[in-house]
């Protein structure tokens, strides 16, 4: 899933391990330059895949 504000790409990856839970993770990309801003971890080993919105994304804290 890709969320988009006007200065950021945001890809949401739901990672399914082995025993079948669910890592979610948060790629931040500059719509500006195309650069790779960094990645966030969501959530880890939840049953069921993520749906994040704007706001979920936006308070994360992205490291390279």
């Amino acid at each position: 899933m890709i969320i988009e504000t006007p200065n950021n790409r945001y890809e949401v990856i739901n990672f399914k391990r082995k025993d079948g839970l669910f890592n979610t993770y948060v790629q931040k990309t500059s719509k500006l330059s195309d650069t790779f801003k960094g990645e966030a971890v969501f959530s880890i080993g939840n049953k069921e895949k993520n749906t994040l919105i704007v706001n979920d994304v936006l308070g994360l804290t992205y490291n390279i």
